[in-house]
Formats: structure tokens, C-alpha cells, sequence
């Protein structure tokens, strides 16, 4: 190549496009290099590992978004739930919800009035109810569903989602902002399966809670089939099964109430069948609509804790699941055991949406929660 050909060959072979200094086929460069930048250089510099959390000391991790990287810095943040759960003060349905956030800090040393009209620190008798009756929520309107299926074919939840809210439309979105008259979140039908058996008066949907993002299948035990809490929970002795432990009540290590040899039965727990099956006639399996660990998408089951029924319950899980409240059968198994009282474990019941205690042995509807 020739001094002739050289630049002819590329044309950005010029001395404004090499460091100064440097010599690249003959041509000398005379770029300069930006200076690190400093707080009064204009932009004209250059950001290093060593000045970038100088020139910005926010630049940290826990204020970037989590997994998202910045000028090198990974972030760490995940969110505020106080930033996302509504508050859960009583409101009129069509006033627009404020964030518990906004209620905590925006509003903070302020007295309670009504500063947003509809919100009531001071409750209305005849409004600010549990919803159960009176019009104050609305339900999932079910009444031209029939036998109609949905969300039972597809490869993911969104997509299962996309084609239940094709096949009924807005009722297919249970939106508490909307038809609650406190803090409930949205819901969104995953997967039908069919109608209601209303001679057992089980269901055949799950529901994903987006306040959360679980997934709450229909009831896989009540009516004409109840389980006890061993049952339900897939606690256990069997020699070798990973949960077994002994019962201080002499509940669940006893063949009365749990398997004690092979499989555990377990209502919502799956592994596949290893160690526990859901095969029993307590049970109902069909009220997960499908959805299992052998599902395409696999989705996983366990049994609710009284807290998770504490958080659906502010969210609006009785007006959305088709066997709770006026259809449901009143009490459901959590896996909590009551503190001081081992022989017992909580229950919620999915009518007003209290909670109660009842003895393990007993039997009572089992739902599940899972991902």
C-alpha cells in the first residue's frame, strides 16, 4: 500500500480520528483525549471506574433497578410494596385508589379527613363492610360461562391468560380498584377447565393474584370430600420421605390420619410421586385445572399459610375464586399451626373472610397457592 492508496482505501484514515501522538500508515494523529471527568469540564471528558460515583453519588446499586447495570454499578433494587399495594382504607368503588405509600409518607402528620373524596377514616355502617353482601364489591360475573373452557393448552401463564380474557372478555380481569371498596388488587383468570360440579360445589379454575403474583387453584378438597390437616399439608413420618418428623399430637404418624409406609398424601405438595401423591379420595386434584408439575408450564403447589390467606384476603380473593364466600363451605385449611395449642392449626373462613383455629384431625376444604 502507498501513501497514494492508503487513504483511499479508508477514508477515516485522518489525523482528526487518531490519538495525538500516534501514527497509524504514515498518518499522525492529533485527537485529543478527554480529560476524567471532573464537576466544572462541560461534558467534555471521560467517565473512569474511579469519578463516576464522585460526579453522581447516587449512582449506587440500591437506587438502580435489580439485575440492571449502570455505568458498571449492578443494581439492587426490587421495589417498595408500600409503593404498590393500594391502601386499604375504605373508599367508594369509583373513587381512584391511593397507594399505601402515598397514604404513609405523602400524606404523613396530616389529619385524617376526607381528603380524597370517597375515603373514610370514619366508617359509613351501611358501606364499609367485608363485601360478603350489599353490593359494596362486586363479584366475578360467571353468569354466561356455562361449561365454557379457557387457558387450557397454551405453553405459558401469560399466554393461558391472553386466551381466557379472548373467551370472556372483561370478566375474565377481576380489577379491585374498580369493584372493591378498599385496597384489593387485580386478579386475572389463568385456566378453566370447565363449569362448577355443583353436586360436590367445586370449581375447576386458578386465578393468578397480580398484587402478589400467585396462583390460587379452585378447592382440591370440600363438599362431599374433606380432608385432614395431614392431608392437606402432606406432613408426615414415613421412614425416608424428607418432611417426616414425629407429631407431637400423634396426628400425622398415625395411619388414621396419614399414610405410614410408601407416599405421603399431600393435596397440593407434588414431587412427581416420589414421595407424595395426591391420589386419595379426600382429595380432588382436578380443582388445579390441569396445572401440575408435570404441566406445560409446571406450576407448583403447597398448601396457603394463614398469611397468604391474610394478604388475599385484603386483595380480594373471596370475590374472585368461584368456591369462596356465598358458594364456599366456610373454613379452609392453612398450613399454620396455632402456637401453644400444637394439636391445632389455623383455618380461613372464605365466607366474611375471618380466621379461626381447628384441631388437626378434623377435616375441612383444602385450596392451594403456587407459581
Amino acid at each position: 500500500m502507498t501513501g497514494a492508496t492508503k487513504s483511499d482505501t479508508d477514508s477515516n484514515l485522518l489525523a482528526s480520528n487518531i490519538i495525538s501522538g500516534i501514527t497509524i500508515f504514515g498518518v499522525t494523529g492529533s485527537a485529543l483525549i478527554p480529560s476524567p471527568c471532573t464537576n466544572d469540564n462541560g461534558g467534555s471528558c471521560r467517565i473512569t471506574q474511579a469519578n463516576k460515583t464522585l460526579l453522581e453519588p447516587t449512582l449506587i446499586s440500591s437506587n438502580i433497578k435489580n439485575g440492571i447495570s449502570v455505568f458498571g454499578v449492578l443494581g439492587t433494587y426490587t421495589g417498595s410494596n408500600a409503593g404498590s399495594m393500594a391502601s386499604n382504607m375504605f373508599r367508594d368503588r369509583a373513587v381512584t385508589q391511593i397507594s399505601i405509600l402515598s397514604e404513609s409518607t405523602t400524606n404523613a402528620g396530616n389529619q385524617y379527613t376526607n381528603n380524597y373524596p370517597g375515603y373514610r377514616a370514619v366508617p359509613r355502617i351501611g358501606k364499609d363492610d367485608d363485601g360478603y353482601t350489599g353490593g359494596n364489591v362486586i363479584y366475578v360475573d360467571r353468569s354466561t360461562w356455562a361449561s365454557t373452557a379457557c387457558g387450557i393448552s397454551q405453553a405459558n401463564l401469560n399466554s393461558r391468560i391472553a386466551d381466557c380474557s379472548a373467551v370472556f372478555g372483561i370478566n375474565a380481569t377481576w380489577d379491585g380498584s374498580v369493584k372493591g371498596n378498599s385496597g384489593q388488587s387485580v386478579w386475572k383468570l389463568v385456566t378453566r377447565t370447565s363449569a362448577k360440579d355443583f353436586a360436590s360445589n367445586r370449581s375447576r379454575e386458578v386465578w393468578r393474584d397480580e398484587g402478589t403474583g400467585l396462583l390460587w387453584s379452585s378447592l382440591v378438597s370440600g363438599g362431599d370430600r374433606n380432608a385432614n390437616w395431614c392431608k392437606a399439608s402432606g406432613s408426615n413420618n414415613i421412614s425416608g420421605n424428607p418432611a417426616a418428623e414425629v407429631d407431637p399430637a400423634s396426628y400425622c404418624d398415625s395411619a388414621t390420619y396419614q399414610n405410614t409406609t410408601g407416599v405421603a398424601i399431600s393435596a397440593c405438595f407434588e414431587d412427581g410421586g416420589t414421595n407424595f401423591t395426591d391420589v386419595d379420595a379426600d382429595l380432588d386434584p382436578a380443582g388445579k385445572a390441569g396445572l401440575s408439575r408435570s404441566s406445560t408450564p409446571a406450576v407448583s403447589w403447597r398448601l396457603p399459610t394463614i398469611n397468604d390467606y391474610h394478604i388475599s384476603e385484603a386483595n380480594g380473593i373471596r370475590f374472585v375464586l368461584p368456591d369462596m364466600a356465598s358458594y364456599s363451605f366456610a373454613n379452609e385449611w392453612s398450613s399454620s399451626v396455632v402456637s401453644g395449642y400444637i394439636i391445632g392449626a389455623w383455618i380461613y373462613g372464605s365466607v366474611h373472610g375471618d380466621v379461626s383455629f381447628a384441631t388437626r384431625s378434623s377435616s375441612y376444604p383444602v385450596r392451594c397457592v403456587g407459581r
